[in-house]
């Protein structure tokens, strides 16, 4: 949309034209961001206003410079501004010339007041860096003798100055001692550097005064991706303030006490957690913790760190990764010796010492496929939703001990116990109980070992009385893995939620989905807990 008069234009200390690519639409970044991003890109594309654009030539659309006021788009966020979206030389008359004009002259309108309300703080903080000295010794004289008259209006005062530019900025350079207002009382410091920093328990804000040729240049918002706007001692995210309640750790974590928490933590984490990063790694790691439990937005969670978005979510998968290979041992398929010497007294009763697995399937709810065959072979008759099927098997103990990967929701309960690789781990002589849909009589037969499930009617009218009986004893033992896949929901309350699309997709060639990391995550996690069985 750029032709050669308007490259000539360009000032002559220039000799590049810059080129901005059309807005993407960014999914990771909550509702709100996502609606700005679709907002923001309409409003590019009625701007440019070509008919001969098609969603294969959106990708290379870039438009030059010239198009913008300030010779370079907005901010995201920042809706108001004149270059949200090319206004200048668009070659056609579809956009008001006079709204246009009327924006431009309001962005330089704020421009201007934020250059004059710079330029008053700056002065503001070179009258307390001449009266300092004499305010650092009235305040010295103050706390060590008796208080007079003039040390308290001379506190007063100063405590009046800063509270007022706390408002503007926190960290201005000057050369005298630094005051920092504690628990309401304005204490004196000597510093090597001279700068002037204000803590309170509303957090830390930095904010650097920044001057070029002489004159005040309009100061940026501080990033929140660079530091958090909470102390560490404040922060919801401490360490000492998850540990100090194990009611609380149970609410945020799922496990029952902060002990069994911190074990978790240093399993995890190795000798990293150890080290200098430690802070770090324990907020990735309640991150995780919080995100599975509560299902809490990402945009929740920044707000409570005090980062941005994109950073939770990078945090999130790192410690994902990590957790999913240290904690995958935990869902162990058991020695036969060890099953036989804790055997749970209703199994023994009914079927010895024989059974190895009690095995059924759950599905998780997922966001609807756009493409055909996706939503196809992940609807469920069962749900009518699209979903995701997971097989898992228990031992006796009521311990989760296999799990397979999740499949689409439209595949059958004996398709996905095969491919699973669960029939490799018996050994002849093994029992397995199932529910009716698993008809894999054969399949186990082949392992040599036995499947128990609900006797069927067929052509009787009634079930014999011994069918009746079998059912009954069948029935009592297996209620226990529909408790177990309860009590793993209940706890993990993400399982319960709809999970989202990107959850379904690997984030690198060669690795595992999220949704089977999440799941073998709050297995694990569930095994640690208190088991649904009765121990006798």
């Amino acid at each position: 949309m750029c032709d050669n008069q308007l490259l000539q234009q360009l000032p002559s200390s220039k000799t590049k034209c810059s080129f901005y690519r059309l807005p993407a639409i960014i999914q990771h970044q909550g509702q709100q961001m996502l609606e700005i991003n679709r907002e923001r890109r309409r409003a590019w594309l009625k701007a440019i206003s070509r008919e001969d654009l098609t969603e294969e030539k959106l990708a290379n659309v870039w438009v030059c410079e010239c198009h913008f006021v300030a010779r370079k788009p907005a901010d995201t966020m920042d809706k108001h501004n004149v270059d949200w979206f090319p206004t200048l030389e668009l070659g056609h008359s579809k956009l008001d010339v006079a709204v246009v004009h009327a924006a431009s002259e309001r962005a330089s309108e704020r421009e201007a007041r934020a250059k004059e309300r710079n330029k008053r703080v700056f002065e503001m903080n070179s009258n307390i860096s001449t009266s300092g000295s004499t305010s650092a010794s009235t305040l010295a004289t103050t706390s060590s003798t008796s208080t007079t008259t003039t040390s308290t209006s001379t506190s007063t005062s100063t405590i009046t100055t800063m509270s007022t530019i706390t408002s503007t900025t926190n960290s201005t350079l000057i050369t005298n001692p630094t005051f920092i207002l504690t628990n309401g009382t304005l204490t004196s410091t000597s510093t090597t550097t001279g700068q002037l920093s204000l803590n309170s328990n509303s957090g830390l804000i930095d904010h650097a005064i920044q001057t070029a040729d002489g004159e005040t240049q309009t100061p940026r918002p501080p990033k929140m991706c660079n530091k958090a706007v909470q102390t560490d001692d404040d922060n919801f995210f401490c360490e000492n303030n998850i540990m100090s309640d194990d009611a609380k750790v149970q609410y945020y974590t799922g496990l029952a006490t902060s002990l069994l928490l911190l074990k978790t933590f240093e399993l995890v984490m190795g000798s990293f957690a150890l080290g200098d990063k430690r802070s770090y790694y324990w907020r990735s790691f309640m991150i995780v913790l919080m995100k599975l439990r509560l299902n809490l937005g990402l945009q929740d969670i920044a707000y409570r760190l005090g980062i941005c978005t994109s950073t939770v979510s990078r945090r999130f998968h790192e410690m994902l990764d990590i957790m999913s290979c240290r904690l995958e041992w935990l869902i162990k398929w058991p020695e036969r010796e060890e099953l036989w010497k804790t055997m749970p007294s209703c199994f023994r009763a009914t079927y010895g010492t024989k059974v190895v697995a009690v095995i059924d399937c759950f599905e998780i709810k997922i966001e609807t496929p756009s493409h055909q065959v996706a939503k196809s072979s992940t609807w469920s008759q069962y749900k009518h939703a699209n979903t995701a099927k997971v097989f898992i098997a228990m031992c006796p103990q009521g311990v989760t001990s296999f799990i397979s990967p999740a499949w689409g929701g439209r595949v059958s309960d004996k398709l996905l116990t095969v491919n699973s690789g669960f029939l490799n781990k018996l050994l002849p002589g093994d029992c397995v109980l199932a529910d009716r849909g698993f008809d894999i009589a054969e399949d186990v037969a082949r392992m040599q070992a036995t499947l128990h499930i609900p006797s069927f009617t067929r052509d009787c009218s009634q079930l014999s009385p011994i069918d009746v009986e079998a059912t009954r004893k069948l029935a009592n033992v297996r209620i226990h893995i529909e408790r177990v896949i309860g009590a793993t929901r209940q706890r993990y309350s993400i399982l319960m939620s709809c999970i989202p699309i990107d959850f379904l997709k690997p984030k690198h060639p060669g690795d595992k989905p999220p949704i089977d990391k999440i799941i073998l995550v709050c297995s694990a996690l569930n095994n640690l807990c208190v088991s649904v069985v009765p121990v006798e």
